[in-house]
């Protein structure tokens, strides 16, 4: 799995600008989708899923999944309960 932010349509991997005010705001989410995914009756369809953090303006976030259409379509069933999530396949 690969986790991905994304502001103002550049994007980083998540690690490169992990911070404490980022944990406090993502971090819960970021949580939450890992418990998800763990909790998934077949990982396998999970391999090579992105999640990606995103963030258009200080009003507009969310969350995206990309990855092979039954990849996104099983991350968004997972999470869909948990948090909003914006999903489409690469």
């Amino acid at each position: 799995m690969k986790w991905t932010i994304e502001f103002m349509g550049q994007q980083k991997p998540l690690g490169e600008v992990w911070s404490d005010d980022l944990a406090r705001i993502i971090g819960p989410y970021r949580d939450r989708i890992e418990q998800a995914f763990a909790a998934a009756a077949d990982p396998d369809l999970l391999a090579g899923i992105e999640v990606i953090f995103f963030v258009d303006d200080e009003q507009s976030w969310g969350v995206r999944f990309h990855g092979e259409p039954l990849a996104v379509n099983y991350a968004t069933d997972l999470v869909g309960p948990l948090v909003s999530a914006e999903s489409r396949p690469n």
